[in-house]
């Protein structure tokens, strides 16, 4: 018997940024962990995040990725172990959900090409955005690595991986307490080209760096800095 045809990317609906995003999200979180939307099994997207100083290391795994691309040479890709219940309840009320999670934010701003663009763990083809939440307490750390792809902007699937990029803490709110210091992230992902749902984590992502304060004025600025 032959399988059920699959849809196309262009035969999903669309959303609006409000009105149907729960539905979105909870389709979306649900069936990634085991395939994509395109059919296809993926790994669990996997990381590690080390302090530098601290030694404080991290090892978050991601059962739900997605990408999004305007041309074959850009891509923002989005990592999170969030529910759809999760993102949810941090969407309507970021200071007080008492979720705890992690969501990463590649853009990918080149895609490197032999003998025209630097291939090497020390050149700078992306930047990070890495956020914990911890029981509603954000923390907001950015930075910049080198990202080589598996494959290009436009896949079906996005694969890649990025080595040691340099973390810092930059926003963060109230009680939120910086226990990495200066820390490198390396991960390695295969991301599902929706369009979608990346845009309602990219929603999600900006709602909890609304709600943080640049860290020199935050409380966990003073937390690490404390004797």
């Amino acid at each position: 018997m032959r399988p059920a045809p699959q849809a196309s990317p262009a035969d999903r609906p669309r959303t609006t940024p409000r009105a149907a995003c729960l539905g979105i999200l909870a389709t979306a979180l649900l069936a990634l962990p085991a395939c994509s939307s395109f059919g296809i099994r993926v790994p669990s997207g996997k990381a590690q995040i080390v302090g530098a100083e601290t030694g404080a290391h991290i090892n978050p795994r991601f059962p739900t990725r997605a990408y999004t691309s305007t041309d074959e040479d850009t891509a923002d890709i989005y990592l999170t172990d969030l529910s759809a219940d999760d993102l949810t309840a941090l969407f309507e009320d970021p200071a007080g959900s008492g979720v705890s999670g992690q969501i990463i934010h590649m853009h990918m701003f080149v895609r490197p090409k032999p003998g025209r663009t630097p291939i090497a763990s020390t050149a700078i083809s992306a930047t990070v955005r890495y956020v914990i939440i911890a029981e509603g307490r954000v923390g907001l750390y950015s930075g910049a690595g080198f990202l080589f792809p598996s494959g290009k902007p436009g896949d079906n699937v996005l694969g890649g991986s990025i080595s040691k990029a340099d973390l810092r803490l930059e926003r963060a709110t109230p009680g939120f307490v910086d226990r990495l210091g200066p820390a490198h992230l390396s991960t390695s992902f295969n991301a599902v080209l929706d369009e979608p749902l990346a845009d309602e984590l990219h929603r999600r992502l900006e709602v909890l760096a609304q709600n943080t304060s640049p860290v020199e004025n935050s409380e966990a600025a003073r937390a690490a800095t404390a004797p």
